[in-house]
């Protein structure tokens, strides 16, 4: 990762910084959120058409499922070496796009990493339109923007009521989903992914906008994100030094 990483959502209340925080953290980590809001498809379209970000199209609700979706993926997979310093360069200052690979959306949530060479230019305009469309921005610095709302004791997207567990290896993985510490459902699955289309449809006929996850072994929780110094000098833009970059570390140490 290598850009000025942008969260941008739907909450109907006004969020403190360290909400806001928690709701990026596990939606990266241990939230799976599908419920879609028409204001986000409408600001991701505006936002594409001005910066696309070579994507590949598809159904919004499924667009989190991409094939490096780190949910899917597993400690189990062959990882890929990480990227030399002149990939690095070559990323950042040739590829025709300003974005640092695709603008990730959980139905909702949107998760978005601009090229260092083009932040100053494109964060102003990623919140001006957010506030067109009356959305929260939070950046990687923890700044946070939100619209004026109508203050509610907790936001919607905080209240996740199931849970997805996952465990084994694939071709047969053990799910089940959970309401506390009563199961609902259990059955064994090929893939993770099936699983996830499994606990969605679950989800949506209790009317929930997501589920918690707990799958040890899969990318995202497994590894977590360590700042490396890459020695590759940014362009101007305020409080940085140098370009961010991250590999990933086993949490068990391993």
């Amino acid at each position: 990762m290598s850009g000025f990483d942008i969260s941008v959502w739907s909450s109907n209340t006004t969020l403190t910084v360290a909400q806001a925080a928690e709701i990026r953290d596990h939606v990266g980590r241990d939230w799976i959120i599908f419920a879609n809001d028409p204001s986000v498809e409408s600001f991701l379209a505006a936002l594409r058409s001005r910066y696309p970000d070579f994507s590949i199209g598809g159904s919004a609700k499924l667009a989190q499922w991409g094939p490096s979706d780190p949910f899917l993926q597993s400690v189990d997979d062959p990882r890929p070496p990480p990227p030399t310093p002149a990939q690095l360069r070559d990323y950042q200052y040739v590829r025709a796009t300003v974005w640092n690979g695709a603008i990730s959306q959980q139905g909702l949530y949107l998760s978005m990493s601009i090229l260092w060479d083009h932040a100053a230019e494109v964060f102003p305009y990623v919140q001006t339109l957010a506030k067109t469309h009356h959305l929260t921005v939070l950046d990687e610095d923890n700044d946070l923007q939100q619209p004026q709302s109508p203050t509610m004791a907790v936001p919607n997207i905080l209240h996740l009521s199931l849970t997805l567990h996952i465990a084994g290896r694939a071709p047969a993985l053990d799910a089940s989903v959970t309401e506390g510490s009563t199961t609902l459902a259990h059955r064994s699955v090929p893939t993770r992914l099936d699983a996830h289309k499994w606990a969605r449809t679950l989800a949506t006929a209790r009317h929930e906008i997501g589920y918690h996850l707990d799958d040890p072994r899969c990318l995202a929780q497994a590894y977590v994100l360590v700042p490396v110094e890459t020695g590759i000098a940014l362009p101007p833009f305020p409080g940085q030094a140098q370009i961010r970059t991250y590999e990933l570390k086993r949490r068990d140490g391993h």
